[in-house]
Order: C-alpha cells, then sequence, then structure tokens
C-alpha cells in the first residue's frame, strides 16, 4: 500500500487508453520474452529502448500501476452504508462514498472523520478500521464516518445503492482508471464526450460541504489519510483553499491527519542534505538540521535529479500557468489550483502563496516508529526525486517535519509517532489519534504560524519517558562512561544508564551511548526536542528528583539489537541463494528445452505455453 510515486499521465478517456494501455502491454511483452534465457539480450536491449524514451512524468507513475484496486460497486461488505456525493453541484455526477449514518437527517454526532484509503483502493478496508477505532473509544454516538472511494470503473448510482434504502438517481461516477498516481495527485477523472471530468482534489472539496449540509450536528470535521491517502491527503492539504485559518470555506473548524506517506510535497525547492537521509534506521529521534538546493557543486546537497527534484507532486514546480504538457497530472492540478485562485505565472509567488496558507491550517502527522524499511527495496518510492527526501518513511517524515520548521517562520509541525511499522490500524487506534480525532476540550488549536499547537515534537514521548531532550551543546556534567564497541539502539542506552547508579543522563547518536553525571530539575512536560546541526547526537536527562527506575518510565519497551541476528541473516541468505538456483535451474532446463531455430517460436504446445507462463510467474515474483 502506497508504495508509489507521484507523477503525471494523459488525462482523457481515449488518451489513457492509448497511453497508458500500449505501456502496459509492452511492459507485459518484456516479461514474457525474459521467461526464455535466449531472448534476455533481446529483453534488454528493449527496457533500455523503452526507459529511454518515457518522458519524466511517465516513469514518475510507474510504481502506481503497480498497486491494483479492491473497489467494488455496490461495496461487498457495506452496501448498506453506501451514498453518493454530487461533485460540484452537479445532479448526474458523483463520488461513491460509505458513511456511517444516513444523511439528510438532524444528527447529534459533533465529529465528522473523512476517510482516504490506501493505494490499493479498498475504502470498504479503511471504513471497517475506522469504525472499530470509534467503537473502541465509545464514540459512536458523537461520531459520523464517510469513507471516500477513488474508484478505477464506473459506476451508476442505481448500482452503487442498490442494497441502501438511500434515493437512486441516473448519475454516473467519478473514476481515475489510470493509476494510483491519478487520483493521489490531484490528477483529473476519466472524462468522455459530455464530460471532461474533475480534479480528485475537487471531489474532496466537494464531500465537506455535504457533509456540512447532510450532518448538521457536525462541530468539527476531521480528514484522515495513510500511506497513499497520506500522500493524497498532503497534497490536498497544500493545494486546496478549504483548511485556511483551521477552517472549511464554510465555517466548520477542520483537522487534517497524515499518516506515513511515502513521498512528500516541499514547500520551496530545498531538500535534506545527504547526511540527513542516510540509508539506515535513524530512529524516531532523528530531525534535520540543513536544507540546501540540490546542485552539482555542493558535495552534500541532494542530488538534482536532471533538474526535476522539485517538479509537482515532489515540489511546486511546473506548476506555473502555461508550463507543462495539456493532459498530464501536473496541468490537471494547475487548473484545479486556478480555478480556486488567481492564476499565478511565477513559480516564486507560488511557493510563498501555499507556504503562507498552509501554515495556517490545522495539520497533523503520525509516524510508525518501526516503518523504517529501506525504500531501496521496494518499502516505498525509491525513484530519485522520492530518495531527496530520505531513505525509509519515517525518516522521510521527520526530514519534512525539520522542513516545516526551516521553510514556515515560527511555525511548530505537530506530530506523534505511535507503537508500529506500516499500519493503519495500530495508527488509528493509538491514542495521539484518539487524543487528535475526539478530545475537544484539551487545547485544540491551530498548528500555524505563531502557534506551538498540542504537541510539540516528542512531548509526548517525553511524558512518557520522563526523560527530557535538550541540545548537546549545554552542560552534560561529567562523562562516566562511553559505550561503542559496538551499535545500540535508544531502549539499550536506557538500560545501562538504569543500572549505572551515577548515571544521570545519556548522549545517543551514530549508534553509541555516552553516560553522564548531570540531571535536571523538573520534568517538564512540555519540553521541545532540539536537535544539533547535523541531528546526529541528543543528550537525555533524568529529572534530579528521581529515586529509582520506576519514577522514570511508565513505559518500557523491551530492547532490541541494532541488526538482525546472525540467524537470521543466514537464513535470509539461505532463501535468497534457494531462490536465485531455482531460477537458474529453470532457465537451464527451459535453454536445454528449446525449439531448433528452423522451427517457429509460435509453435508451441500447451505443455510448453504452461510451463513458459509458469516461469515468467517466478521471475515476477523474484523481481517483486
Amino acid at each position: 500500500d502506497g508504495q508509489s510515486s507521484p507523477g503525471g499521465e494523459a488525462k482523457g478517456a481515449m488518451a489513457r487508453q492509448t497511453s497508458h494501455g500500449d505501456r502496459h502491454a509492452d511492459r507485459h511483452r518484456i516479461c514474457a520474452i525474459a521467461a526464455c534465457p535466449h531472448r534476455l539480450l533481446l529483453a534488454l536491449v528493449l527496457c533500455c529502448v523503452h526507459l529511454s524514451f518515457a518522458d519524466d512524468e511517465d516513469k514518475l507513475g510507474d510504481d502506481e500501476n503497480k498497486l491494483g484496486s479492491n473497489f467494488h460497486c455496490p461495496p461487498e461488505n457495506f452496501a448498506k452504508h453506501a451514498a453518493v456525493v454530487p461533485i460540484q453541484g452537479m445532479s448526474d455526477r458523483f463520488l461513491p462514498v460509505i458513511a456511517s449514518h444516513s444523511p439528510g437527517q438532524r444528527h447529534a454526532r459533533r465529529v465528522a472523520i473523512v476517510v482516504l484509503h490506501g493505494g490499493q483502493r479498498e475504502p470498504e478496508e479503511y471504513y471497517a478500521s475506522m469504525m472499530n477505532v470509534v467503537k473502541h473509544h465509545d464514540q459512536g454516538s458523537n461520531t459520523v464516518i464517510v469513507a471516500l472511494a477513488m474508484g478505477d470503473t464506473p459506476c451508476t448510482a442505481e448500482a452503487w445503492l442498490r442494497s441502501s434504502s438511500r434515493r437512486r438517481t441516473g448519475a454516473q461516477s467519478a473514476h481515475w482508471s489510470s493509476s494510483s498516481a491519478q487520483w493521489m495527485n490531484g490528477g483529473t477523472s476519466d472524462g468522455n464526450e459530455t464530460w471532461e471530468g474533475v480534479s480528485s482534489f475537487a471531489a474532496i472539496d466537494s464531500v465537506l460541504p455535504w457533509i456540512e449540509e447532510h450532518y448538521v450536528g457536525v462541530q468539527r470535521i476531521l480528514l484522515v489519510g495513510f500511506s497513499s491517502g497520506g500522500q493524497m491527503g498532503l497534497r490536498w492539504a497544500v493545494m486546496s483553499p478549504h483548511g485556511a485559518e483551521g477552517k472549511t470555506l464554510g465555517g466548520v473548524p477542520l483537522r487534517i491527519v497524515i499518516g506515513s506517506p511515502s513521498t512528500y510535497q516541499y514547500l520551496d525547492k530545498t531538500r535534506p542534505t545527504k547526511d540527513c537521509s542516510p540509508d539506515a534506521d535513524t530512529g524516531k529521534y532523528h530531525s534535520c538540521g540543513t536544507f540546501l538546493q540540490p546542485s552539482d557543486d555542493a558535495e552534500n546537497s541532494a542530488e538534482r535529479c536532471d533538474g526535476h527534484w522539485n517538479l509537482y507532486a515532489f515540489g511546486s514546480g511546473g506548476l506555473r500557468s502555461g508550463s507543462g504538457r495539456h493532459g498530464t497530472i501536473r496541468m490537471d492540478v494547475v487548473s484545479y489550483m486556478h480555478s480556486t485562485c488567481k492564476k499565478i505565472s511565477d513559480e516564486n509567488h507560488i511557493d510563498r502563496m501555499l507556504r503562507e496558507r498552509f501554515a495556517t491550517k490545522d495539520v497533523h502527522f503520525i509516524f510508525g516508529d518501526r516503518d523504517t524499511k529501506s525504500c531501496t527495496k521496494g518499502r516505498c518510492s525509491g525513484d530519485c526525486q522520492s530518495m531527496t527526501q530520505g531513505s525509509n518513511r519515517l525518516q522521510r517524515g521527520l526530514n519534512y517535519m525539520s522542513h516545516l520548521e526551516a521553510a514556515l517562520p515560527d511555525y511548530t509541525p505537530q506530530f506523534a509517532i505511535f507503537e508500529g511499522g506500516h499500519d493503519h490500524d495500530k495508527c488509528f487506534i493509538s491514542d495521539y489519534f484518539k487524543s487528535w480525532a475526539f478530545d475537544f476540550d484539551k487545547g485544540i488549536g491551530v498548528g500555524g504560524a505563531g502557534s506551538k499547537g498540542m504537541a510539540s515534537r516528542q512531548s509526548e514521548e517525553a511524558k512518557v519517558d520522563r526523560y527530557q531532550i535538550v541540545a548537546s551543546g549545554t552542560s552534560k556534567g561529567a562523562s562516566i562512561q562511553d559505550y561503542v564497541d559496538r551499535e545500540y539502539v535508544i531502549e539499550e542506552c536506557k538500560d545501562l544508564c538504569d543500572q549505572n547508579s551515577q548515571c544521570r543522563a545519556f548522549r545517543f547518536g551514530h549508534y553509541t551511548c555516552h553516560l553522564l553525571s548531570q540531571c535536571i530539575h523538573g520534568p517538564s512536560s512540555s519540553s521541545k526536542v532540539v536537535s544539533e546541526p547535523t541531528g546526529a547526537f541528543k543528550t537525555f536527562y533524568k529529572p534530579c528528583n528521581a529515586t529509582g527506575t520506576s519514577e522514570l518510565f511508565l513505559e518500557r519497551s523491551v530492547a532490541v539489537t541494532g541488526h538482525p541476528s546472525s540467524a537470521l541473516q543466514l537464513a535470509t541468505a539461505a532463501l535468497t541463494a534457494s531462490v536465485v538456483a531455482g531460477v537458474a535451474g529453470i532457465a537451464a532446463w527451459r535453454w536445454r528445452q528449446r525449439l531448433p531455430d528452423a522451427v517457429p517460436m509460435v509453435a508451441t504446445s500447451s505443455a510448453d505455453a504452461e510451463s513458459e507462463h509458469a516461469d515468467a510467474a517466478l521471475l515476477r515474483l523474484c523481481a517483486e
């Protein structure tokens, strides 16, 4: 879910069928050829030719096409909750949604949660997950859930509402058949002879006033997206006029929660320096203190990606009027942006406008502390533009938090880190999400310019650990002992300090532990994490009034090692060797069984065809 990079695709039904259908067919032919070893050379040549002629936007969208779709019309499991949202006031076009309560009736529910699904277009799964959260926290009487469906196939209102008691019409749904990149980044839906389609961002814009009109008792709207939904939610938050000053255009308070997206839309042309993005698990205390505009002359700057590092949807590049090829996602977003504000032809002015507006919005971010698998291994988008932002999802998220601080004056990004990996269920069930969604009376404010918001940096974690995190430039007392003999993780450093009666603080960085003698008076639960310029080391202090380890932690995590065990490494190596040997064996067998050169390749038996299909399937499995 969400292993994708943003990019552009041709719009319009005919354009999409032609350009994307041909490319998909080319890729399938290449995979089939690669299953026959004596044609591997030809396959390599075809791959090189394909990549050479694919334009930048097509390459950016390739990962999207792998995600598939779980959209069903009507819904398989929640058909009775199906509802339709008219798009931009049109009676003949709608966005399919799954709503926990019937629209059009007066409700006493205070919160509406709008849910954006993941890359596999699974609105029912995300609806069920959010319903479990609402029930778990006993918020059913206060909350209405509206899960959006960005389908890939057309659907009529008659079909979508088949098992629902809601009024049927002859309307047609908006759908995005090209790829997940199309809906995720604001691209225009498939069109026809009578309708040009609508931006997915405009579709979300239509949902908010619909909620305000049909759920009159709602006092606050929460829009949440995780993974691919997080990518869409962030880019919509940057580009949409909704959310400015923390409110919808209709004046209802609006909070936006972004969970663990693969990539981010940066608000200026700078990117984290290379030392902020090592291909390693840099942990949940990672931060970045240096951002530079990518340059071939700066040794520590991120890659320039042939000058494309800041193109939308990685930044705002290419969003000025008339700057791109008609029929691409980028130009779809230009059209959307110009329909919601005046036309701007200067990218610097666009950057400034987007920054100033975003800074007033109530946007919260949440990441998993174990969402650290390398993007070079396919766990998230691994193209050049994506890799300028970091090497794994957690690191990219924390780099982006530092970017917001650097790009927006007096802005404190609001974020939290839950215990878990890339898991939307654990994200939604976390106490952080509960607080943001349901706790109205605890100082919920806009996390924008001039506002400290609710949870600065790791203040929530400071409450849990009873450690205070401050800049390493402060006095740290005498050094007690250094642990540099191997790689350590943060929990091991805490254990080592707790087991040493003289230790009142420790310094952690580069997987090393340095025990210190100085404590601090407190604790102050509102203290803020401040990193060194390199973001490499941080110092953790115990409160001076602590008398034992029981006062240092309200929760303790099991200490883990920095690397997999040797047994796991051996097992992984053995499995890899087995797969490689299996593929090599199949290749050798196919080579021995190849037909004479004089026999046409089309003259194959059904058994040969089945064997070749199995070979291709195995090769695809290995590639994936």
